[in-house]
């Protein structure tokens, strides 16, 4: 699959998180549109675009990962204004300088650098700080045993919790 054609996802409202294929290289205009339960996505480095209403009305979706270290302008409604005032989206380090300047990529209020990729980014620290993993939740917010593919929120025996992507 190399492209997520339009409205492809019509009627998924159940839908809440998308780990998009790395083989996909094109999300089509209202892809994902109106899915009211979307929380997350994330987006892989092989996108070269994004259409029209792609992710527009998932008033939901406030964790938008992008791997992609080039970006090129998206239109301003790929994404809700909510999902851009609310929402936080994460790019890989050293990239905010150009997701700053890109249409649409510039609309998010909330950009962080630095992807988390798994369970690995949450546990390093010092081999004595003693903080680790104390539970783990879907994003849903059920508490799982295992890392689940998407985004995974992982509370730690210090009461931080965390965001971790798991592939």
């Amino acid at each position: 699959m190399t492209s997520i054609g339009g409205y492809v996802f019509n009627g998924c409202y159940s839908l809440t998180s998308v780990t998009i294929p790395n083989s996909v290289t094109s999300i089509g205009a209202r892809a994902f549109y109106g899915l009211t339960e979307l929380k997350s996505i994330v987006i892989p480095a092989s996108v070269e675009s994004i259409a029209s209403e792609a992710f527009y009305k998932c008033e939901k979706l406030l964790d938008v990962v992008t791997l992609i270290t080039s970006p090129v302008s998206i239109p301003d409604n790929a994404f809700s204004n909510k999902t851009y005032a609310d929402g936080t989206l994460y790019i890989p380090k050293g990239t905010k300088s150009k997701y700053k300047v890109r249409g649409g990529w510039k609309n998010f209020v909330y950009m962080e650098e630095g992807v988390p990729t798994g369970i690995e980014n949450v546990a390093k620290g010092g081999a004595n700080d003693g903080v680790h993993e104390a539970v783990r939740y879907s994003l849903d917010g059920k508490r799982v045993a295992t890392p689940q593919p998407g985004l995974n929120i992982v509370r730690m025996t210090d009461g931080s919790t965390r965001k971790v992507v798991v592939k």
